[in-house]
């Protein structure tokens, strides 16, 4: 079983170091973080939570921000989206 909230751990750290990069091209713009690189760019946290959840399932540990600077706004997606994962 994958430690989660590491992964996020890492994943926060990797993208804290990549977001000057980021803004760039991306500023405002929903990424999905997973193994500490970038793998996909979306218009908002719907289309970015359903790449993450195709590609990787719900299992995964990865992360999704908006990339902006001091913007960031804890929620919880599947409550947004209405998807819940039940076991």
């Amino acid at each position: 079983m994958i430690d989660t909230n590491a992964v996020i751990e890492n994943e926060k750290k990797a993208f804290n170091a990549r977001l000057a990069e980021m803004l760039k091209e991306h500023g405002g713009e929903f990424v999905v973080f997973k193994g500490g690189e970038p793998v996909g760019f979306f218009p908002d946290a719907s289309a970015a939570y359903g790449f993450a959840m195709d590609k990787y399932g719900p299992d995964a540990g990865f992360l999704i921000r908006e990339v902006a600077e001091g913007r960031l706004q804890v929620a919880s997606l599947t409550w947004h989206l209405g998807v819940s994962h039940a076991r």
